[in-house]
């Protein structure tokens, strides 16, 4: 495998690996709790989030931001969960995963997770990105090596419909990355139940809910880079 490491020195970036993920990376699992990310499960909760049916992106100032060129951008109506300044340059290279629970009103209600870097100013950059159908989230033994990813056939009989209410675990993985947070910058995931490039998105009011902690612990495994 060769990749470019984003934010890392120029003379380095460009890198090679007999395997992916990259041998030296390390799982690190954060719970999502309150606003917050953090390395032990919190009591059990509850945040409820209306469904934005119409979401949009800002512009991009270079290019239209459709079709093609479509990027992803932070959701306005998201839930987001954020980490502490990080203490030094924190390179994350492989795939995160999301195992989050939710509940809907729906019987179906895709769920949508961003990886996010939050800059001293504010400034958010979408690192990567994850969707999944909640009613199609039932995960399958792979005919092929998934690299530990979660793997669904998405076949009929696989349809799983939601209960109103009823917490149920959505695990899914996110586009591949190689990027270094820089110091002082924190690590965000933020959860949402729309995306501005979603196809057929139903246009009827919904709710989604993530469950946190106790029973329902919704985390995020990072792949963090302990050695180089």
């Amino acid at each position: 495998v060769k990749y470019f490491t984003i934010n890392a020195p120029a003379a380095t970036a460009w890198r090679s690996s007999a395997k992916w993920p990259p041998t030296g990376s390390r799982s690190q699992v954060l719970h999502l709790a309150g606003q917050a990310l953090q390395p032990r499960p919190a009591k059990a909760a509850a945040q409820a989030l209306q469904v934005d049916t119409a979401p949009t992106c800002p512009p991009d100032p270079i290019q239209p931001n459709t079709g093609p060129f479509a990027q992803p951008c932070h959701p306005a109506k998201s839930l987001a969960f954020t980490g502490p300044p990080l203490a030094a340059d924190t390179e994350l290279t492989g795939m995160p995963l999301a195992d989050l629970w939710i509940s809907a009103d729906t019987p179906d209600q895709p769920v949508f997770a961003y990886l996010e870097d939050v800059a001293p100013d504010g400034a958010v950059t979408v690192v990567s990105e994850g969707r999944q159908r909640a009613n199609l989230r039932k995960v399958v033994a792979a005919p092929w090596d998934t690299a530990g990813t979660p793997w669904r056939r998405s076949f009929a009989e696989d349809d799983q419909p939601l209960k109103a209410g009823e917490p149920v675990k959505v695990s899914f993985d996110l586009l591949a990355v190689s990027y270094v947070f820089r110091k002082g910058h924190r690590i965000r995931i933020a959860v949402a139940g729309s995306d501005p490039r979603e196809r057929g998105r139903p246009e009827v009011a919904r709710t989604l809910t993530l469950h946190m902690g106790g029973a329902t612990p919704s985390t995020v495994t990072l792949p963090v880079m302990t050695a180089r």
